[in-house]
């Protein structure tokens, strides 16, 4: 997906700017959110699709196209004369098209949806130039794990974004952990006492840039760097 100093307005009131001339490649871990991931990518402008919704309108889009050029040949061929080789070379036109299409239809999407192990990422080591994981740390059984994975798939230089609950300092955190058991029963298995900062940090290839904690420590941001 190619991007051109793009910003956008986040939910939670902050901006993430783009401003590159290279391809990005970025993936969303967030766990059993695919309707919000997918508004998240609206949000940003991108045209998002499931694997089998992009290659379906893909072919169907490839069969108009094709169906349009065999159109406009034999209109063309008409316009002069319509010989039997205006004719052929009509249809050989429609049939490369087609082939063309076919070909494209292969390829993968450019933004895709995969149901997948966070422990075990379906993708090669460095292959993305940025992670984002949002309220997911919290319910991953072991989120230290899918850390090591996060930093396997991310480029040298690639960043992490994580937005997740974590435990506030002082007697906030303490009610946390009083009532962490019943929260994660009630909150599909939501841990939201994690130290997450410390979760980062203890990644081995990921160093943490910066943190922004809110709402009383409840919430923080975290930016990591992959070493």
């Amino acid at each position: 997906q190619e991007i051109y100093s793009r910003e956008a307005l986040m939910p939670s009131g902050g901006r993430l700017v783009f401003d590159q001339t290279e391809a990005l490649t970025a993936v969303d871990i967030s766990g059993g959110m695919l309707a919000q991931a997918k508004s998240r990518a609206d949000t940003l402008g991108f045209r998002v699709r499931t694997n089998s919704e992009f290659e379906a309108s893909r072919r169907a889009d490839a069969e108009a196209a094709a169906t349009a050029m065999a159109m406009n040949a034999m209109q063309a061929g008409a316009l002069v004369e319509a010989t039997p080789e205006a004719v052929e070379a009509a249809v050989a036109a429609a049939r490369d098209a087609a082939s063309r299409a076919e070909e494209e239809a292969k390829q993968p999407p450019p933004v895709r949806f995969v149901v997948a192990d966070v422990e075990k990422l379906p993708f090669d080591d460095a292959s993305f130039d940025c992670v984002v994981d949002t309220f997911s740390l919290c319910v991953f059984n072991e989120p230290n794990r899918a850390l090591v994975e996060l930093a396997r798939v991310l480029k040298p230089g690639g960043m992490a974004l994580l937005v997740e609950h974590s435990k506030a300092p002082g007697f906030l955190g303490a009610y946390q952990d009083a009532v962490a058991g019943p929260v994660k029963s009630l909150a599909k298995g939501c841990a939201w006492n994690q130290d997450v900062v410390g979760l980062v940090e203890a990644t081995p290839g990921l160093r943490v840039v910066e943190t922004t904690p809110s709402l009383f420590g409840l919430l923080t941001t975290v930016e990591a760097k992959r070493a």
